[in-house]
């Protein structure tokens, strides 16, 4: 989908990356919990690359970005029984690992990188789809006319679609379409994944607003940390900002296609308000470091 260079981190981490996989090398952290993976998620441009690198300053984590080539090809997660071997390798007992392409995987991935859990990052439609015009300008109506012409047509996009989710795609008026359109098609039927594996009714997953973690940094930084069991940290609460929520005016979209968004967002923000009232009232069931 994206033909923008790839996302690397900043210059920082760039450098602290050599120093901080010496430091776990080295024996120095042998004493920490038993080792737990924490599986990144969601809809392109939702937020996941945020969270990424907020885990990816702590020096109890090795993450592994998509673009990672130790267990990444062109952004493809590598054979699982080769990401395996090497999350197994890992000096540390902090695993990230983003799972973007395989939004419909999270569920088995689950099983596969166990004691594991997952978040899965929620962001309001227009400035995801605002966003995806400016990083995949036409890719938008492009899928979905590879998606009308056959169902396996986008490639990883069209894995884990049920029948019903491309019995909905087929109805939308091809002709109609503009770029907007189609992105935000995209960020509908990708987060249906979520409902369709089950991940709303799973302990294991979290599921969280990308605009929360922007306006209360503190307070959600510290749930994503509790859900990777360990402790957050000034660093990584600095770095959300709120100056990124509706930075643009709303995108026009058709109104069928609006209609599609706006349900997907209640039942979405339904799942994330359930799950921060419930941690309100109930201590973290993974300790932290």
């Amino acid at each position: 989908m994206s033909t923008a260079a790839p996302y690397h981190g900043t210059p920082g981490q760039r450098l602290l990356r050599p120093a901080k996989r010496l430091i776990q090398r080295s024996g120095l952290l042998r004493a920490s919990p038993p080792r737990h993976t924490l599986i990144v998620s969601g809809v392109q441009r939702s937020g996941t690359n945020l969270v990424m690198d907020m885990l990816d300053t702590h020096w109890q984590t090795d993450v592994y970005h998509e673009w990672d080539a130790r267990a990444f090809d062109d952004y493809h997660m590598r054979p699982l029984a080769d990401v395996q071997h090497r999350l197994a390798a890992s000096p540390s007992r902090r695993i990230v690992i983003k799972a973007l392409l395989e939004a419909d995987q999270v569920r088995a991935l689950l099983g596969h990188f166990a004691p594991a859990r997952a978040l899965w990052m929620l962001r309001d439609y227009r400035d995801a789809v605002n966003s995806m015009l400016r990083s995949f300008p036409g890719a938008g109506l492009k899928q979905m006319q590879r998606l009308h012409a056959a169902r396996d047509g986008a490639g990883w996009r069209s894995r884990g679609m049920s029948d019903d989710t491309y019995r909905i795609l087929l109805d939308q008026d091809l002709e109609a379409l503009t770029d907007a359109d189609g992105h935000a098609l995209f960020w509908w039927y990708r987060n249906r994944l979520f409902f369709e594996q089950g991940l709303d009714a799973d302990v294991r997953v979290l599921a969280l607003r990308y605009e929360d973690l922007a306006r209360e940094p503190a307070l959600h930084c510290r749930r994503i940390c509790e859900h990777a069991g360990i402790s957050d940290t000034p660093q990584m609460r600095r770095m959300p900002v709120a100056g990124s929520i509706g930075k643009r005016p709303p995108p026009a979209l058709a109104a069928g296609v609006q209609a599609l968004c706006d349900d997907m967002t209640a039942q979405l923000s339904a799942v994330a308000d359930r799950q921060r009232e419930a941690a309100a009232s109930a201590p973290a069931a993974l300790p932290t470091d």
